[in-house]
């Protein structure tokens, strides 16, 4: 299986993923979770690079879904922005972590250590996003 193929495949899975945490209504738990699991990895680096990988991505995503929520003025979300927004910055961005301690339990080369960087840029960058948002969208109600 090509590495494009196995990356539509876990970015489908993502997908689906944040489909079925939206649909039963438990996203911020969701949000926390994948969260936790990306903090307890680069605090002590255990498991696969690629599910490290996957619980970022899934951050980032489920906060660029509810910022275009926001912005489509979609108010069913506001109760879970909320939630979301009063949690605080992800705990992953907050976490002291030493990089070459990661580049080393999971034999990172540059290539991996840029994506990796690429992916935490990603959670700050969607973040922010949702949360200027959340502000703007919330001083009009």
């Amino acid at each position: 299986m090509s590495s494009h193929t196995l990356m539509i495949l876990q970015n489908t899975a993502i997908m689906i993923s944040l489909v079925i945490a939206c649909s039963v209504g438990d996203l911020y738990d969701f949000v926390v979770q994948k969260d936790e699991e990306v903090r307890e990895v680069l605090t002590g680096p255990e498991g696969k690079d690629k599910d490290l990988y996957s619980a970022m991505k899934s951050i980032a995503a489920s906060y660029d879904s509810l910022t275009k929520h926001l912005q489509a003025r979609n108010m069913s979300v506001l109760p879970l922005a909320r939630r979301l927004y009063d949690r605080g910055v992800p705990e992953m961005i907050l976490e002291v972590f030493f990089l070459d301690d990661l580049r080393r339990f999971f034999n990172w080369q540059e290539t991996e250590i840029n994506y990796f960087h690429s992916l935490y840029s990603e959670v700050q960058d969607k973040w922010q996003i949702f949360e200027r948002e959340y502000w703007n969208t919330s001083l009009h109600l």
